[in-house]
């Protein structure tokens, strides 16, 4: 009797634990389902107010466990796009064909050939036509180097987007292309884009021991861009400042020695580093900055009012601090006013411009018109020196300048302008 007794009250007990077991997992479970109010002052949330409606609020987007921005919701536009109304939108390359080409002869298929080293002057290996009508500088061996206005990247990013590009070449050679954009808000984007090349010389380094003296040049890229349109999209502006500096040195080409006719080409190629440059101490620079807006206004459909403003600041020196040395080794042949007792050569050339362009352009019909005004104001001012060794005097040339049939001496500077008026 008392064992069954015993028996009934352990069951019971084991009852009222099974019980208290599933009445705890219950009352969590019904615990999960009540949302907790915020807390004040937590990051991103503010304190609930009185008669607040938590139904009314917007909801929270899930881009954590769900993949919403990519490079499908983060794309760009160019100017040219804009200007002709075209409503493209480009996404962004995450594919790795050509990634080997980086240098800029190969990435643009070789049609510019160099001097042979990755940073040194370029030229085209087919006529260009000018891009614009008008008197330009004309110092241009590093122009494809720089960022042009058409080929600034406008975007349009619904998250932060950043992109670098980085390659690390033989014989010092690197590559750096970095890209940080994001919008504002949904009508106002902002972003910048760094570039940086190096290289190094690959012949005549000698007793080369420092990087300053086997380093051959490089050349910087700064752009800060902006664009910003209204909700209605009548008003839309594109804005850019470009920061351009290249620096190299030159090295005239390889000195032959004693025999010009006949160069020893196989001690050359076994021991480039014993070569003799032509010019062993001269150096160039370029440096340009530039300032361009782009806006247009749509006051009524087909008909459009547009402005492209630009201004541009340039600086061109080269020079060589062994003339007489370059001299003796027949680079300066070519000249026909040659100092043989000059010791340092420098030539310089400072140029700015400023242009405005206002025209309207639209299609009515079918037919696409474009009427535009345009006014150019630039200033030039070039001079060259050499310096007499032992002596603080200097020579200055004068040999002229002729621009549109007008003699401008070297030691003066000019300052012309001229309206055009185009229509297409």
């Amino acid at each position: 009797m008392q064992r069954n007794f015993a028996r009934i009250f352990e069951i019971v007990k084991l009852y009222q634990y099974l019980f208290s077991v599933v009445l705890t997992v219950w009352s969590f479970n019904a615990m999960a389902q009540i949302t907790p109010a915020p807390l004040p002052n937590a990051p991103g949330e503010v304190s609930p107010k009185p008669g607040d409606n938590p139904a009314a609020r917007g909801k929270i987007l899930d881009d954590s466990t769900k993949q919403i921005y990519g490079p499908t919701t983060s794309r760009y536009f160019l100017e040219e796009d804009v200007f002709n109304n075209r409503k493209t939108l480009y996404t962004i390359d995450t594919n790795y064909v050509n990634f080997h080409r980086f240098s800029y002869e190969f990435k643009n298929n070789k049609w510019y050939t160099d001097l042979g080293v990755m940073n040194s002057a370029l030229r085209p290996l087919f006529f260009e036509a000018p891009q614009q009508i008008g008197a330009q500088l004309g110092y241009d061996s590093y122009t494809p180097y720089t960022i042009k206005p058409y080929d600034v990247k406008y975007y349009d990013t619904k998250s932060p987007f950043t992109q670098a590009y980085y390659v690390q070449g033989g014989n010092g050679q690197s590559v750096l292309q970095f890209d940080l954009s994001r919008n504002i808000n949904s009508q106002w984007n902002i972003g910048l884009h760094v570039e940086r090349n190096i290289s190094r010389r690959q012949i005549a380094l000698g007793a080369a021991t420092t990087r300053a003296q086997r380093d051959l040049g490089g050349f910087w890229n700064f752009v800060v861009h902006t664009n910003y349109h209204t909700k209605d999209n009548k008003y839309a502006i594109l804005a850019h400042t470009n920061i351009f500096e290249h620096s190299i040195r030159e090295t005239g080409g390889i000195y032959p020695g004693t025999d010009p006719v006949k160069a020893n080409w196989n001690t050359f190629l076994e021991s480039p580093s014993d070569a003799i440059e032509m010019l062993p101490a001269a150096s160039s620079r370029d440096r340009r900055n530039q300032v361009h807006v782009y806006q247009e206004y749509v006051p009524v459909k087909g008909f459009q009012v547009y402005h492209v403003g630009d201004y541009t600041n340039r600086f061109n020196r080269f020079r060589d601090n062994r003339y007489l040395t370059a001299t003796t080794t027949g680079f300066y042949n070519n000249l026909t006013d040659r100092r043989l007792q000059a010791d340092t050569l420098l030539a310089e050339a400072n140029y700015w411009l400023l242009e405005n362009k206002f025209g309207l352009k639209g299609a009515y019909q079918g037919f696409n018109y474009r009427v535009h005004l345009r006014r150019r104001d630039y200033q030039v001012n070039q001079r060259s020196r050499t310096t007499v060794v032992g002596a603080d005097s200097t020579y200055i040339t004068t040999v002229p300048v002729v621009i549109g049939g007008v003699t401008y001496p070297t030691t003066q500077s000019f300052t012309p302008s001229n309206i055009t008026l185009q229509i297409t």
